[in-house]
């Protein structure tokens, strides 16, 4: 009897076709070669596109955020007083609303801003909830009047979030609302937040592809 050669037994195997590769549609079999798909180059255009896409969501974030971190500056320095109190408690009750009518609420803000922990319990945390409300200090409500507004604003005019095509304008009823609270309050917008509110910041789409 003559044995095989592990080395042989390895030679046959590697010399043996892919029968699943076998084209039984002819008569005759052959060997139907997996010949790897040719990358589509892109052209020059599509290169560019791709890239005024990227940085048009990239301006447009950072801008958002800076926009973002100007109002809640501002916030922090507004004074309740006998004069303003109505007022802010008026607009108190409408971002409140608004919050609760958009299903949405700034519930970990909030946590944070009268002192809540996560860890106790729901008799307790409940009761620390009360407890940190009415500890609050007049300067804290208009931060709270804020959290509420951008619970439903989303801090954000625009939309689209596939980064296949730039970013497009649309009105925020909502961030409106809190741009005219803080401005009556004697806030100033940016440039920048004018662009962002009035749909001609640089980053939107082109006129005719922006939608209202």
């Amino acid at each position: 009897m003559v044995y095989a050669s592990r080395e042989s037994v390895a030679y046959q195997r590697a010399e043996m076709p892919d029968l699943s590769r076998f084209d039984t549609r002819r008569s005759k079999l052959r060997v139907v070669e997996n010949v790897p798909a040719k990358k589509q180059e892109k052209s020059k255009a599509e290169i560019q596109r791709e890239k005024e896409i990227a940085d048009a969501w990239k301006m447009i974030t950072e801008d958002e955020q800076r926009a973002r971190q100007l109002r809640h500056d501002y916030a922090k320095d507004i004074m309740v007083n006998t004069k303003n109190s109505l007022w802010m408690l008026q607009w108190f009750m409408f971002a409140a609303t608004l919050a609760s009518i958009n299903y949405t609420s700034p519930r970990d803000e909030l946590k944070e801003l009268i002192g809540v922990e996560e860890s106790v319990t729901w008799q307790e945390r409940q009761q620390k909830a009360i407890d940190g409300v009415l500890k609050m200090k007049l300067e804290d409500y208009p931060r709270a009047i804020l959290l509420f507004f951008e619970a439903s604003s989303k801090d954000s005019f625009r939309y689209g979030s596939f980064r296949h095509q730039k970013p497009k304008y649309i009105k925020n009823p909502v961030l409106d609302a809190e741009y005219e609270w803080l401005c009556s309050l004697g806030y100033s917008m940016s440039e920048t937040e004018i662009q962002l509110q009035d749909g001609t910041h640089p980053a939107y789409g082109a006129k005719e592809e922006k939608e209202a």
